[in-house]
């Protein structure tokens, strides 16, 4: 099958991407290479693979890439709560426009298999014990706000032949060849710990360090937006969608 992975050089794409591949498929990446091509550098040369840098904002690029695929594994993305609010405006453009072009040029290119990877972070600060895919979505942060408007983006789009596969990911741990430190610098952020790591810390040189913190909980927790605020921002979203269409 011939397969298109955005963000194929990060944290999940770097390992997918090789397993497409053990399984022989076509694979094209699409990366804006953010981190470097270190993550896929040992798999250059392989005439099953194709990594193109180029950003997923793209839309004549990711027109042009979809165009002979007949699957997507859409990884791109701007993650977390703090890379969000960092750049709002590059996540929502990112998160949550081009995931809508992404979907109707897949439509266009007659794809019927298309993967997107959202999170969990939908439910919010989930209270129940279980949670399904019919339980409340209460994104609290913009991160998650741009994966929950991208899901609804692929619903609407959604039709013909065009069954899109909604993954939504608790946090991901282990080996890949691009590990995520940044989550570490994230997570060690003031306040965030009891004892702040220091710059030599597995945050700045990929050194485990020397104090191990202890998490501190917070003495209240997160509030969920209400209604009313849920429902303003969805006005706000789908007036974004129309004009960005």
């Amino acid at each position: 099958m011939k397969v298109l992975v955005t963000g194929g050089a990060g944290y999940i794409g770097s390992i997918l991407v090789r397993r497409l591949l053990e399984a022989r498929h076509e694979v094209v990446v699409l990366d804006r290479l953010a981190f470097g091509d270190e993550p896929l550098r040992e798999l250059a040369g392989r005439p099953d693979l194709r990594l193109v840098a180029g950003d997923i904002r793209d839309r004549d690029l990711v027109a042009s890439l979809v165009r002979d695929r007949e699957a997507v594994v859409h990884l791109a993305a701007i993650v977390g709560e703090a890379a969000c609010a960092a750049d709002p405006k590059l996540a929502i453009e990112t998160n949550f426009e081009a995931t809508r072009h992404l979907a109707e040029a897949s439509v266009a290119a007659g794809i019927a298999r298309f993967v997107f990877a959202s999170t969990c972070s939908v439910y919010g600060a989930g209270r129940a014990s279980r949670l399904s895919e019919e339980s409340e979505l209460a994104p609290a942060e913009l991160y998650a706000e741009t994966r929950v408007n991208a899901e609804r983006a692929l619903t609407e789009v959604a039709r013909g032949g065009f069954r899109p596969t909604v993954l939504r990911f608790g946090t991901v741990y282990g080996y890949s060849p691009r590990t995520r430190f940044d989550l570490w610098s994230t997570c060690s952020r003031p306040g965030r710990f009891a004892t702040t790591p220091s710059r030599s810390s597995a945050a700045s040189s990929g050194a485990r360090s020397s104090t191990w913190p202890t998490w501190r909980v917070p003495s209240t927790p997160r509030s969920r937006p209400t209604s009313a605020a849920w429902a303003a921002r969805r006005s706000t979203w789908a007036t974004t969608a129309r004009t960005t269409r």
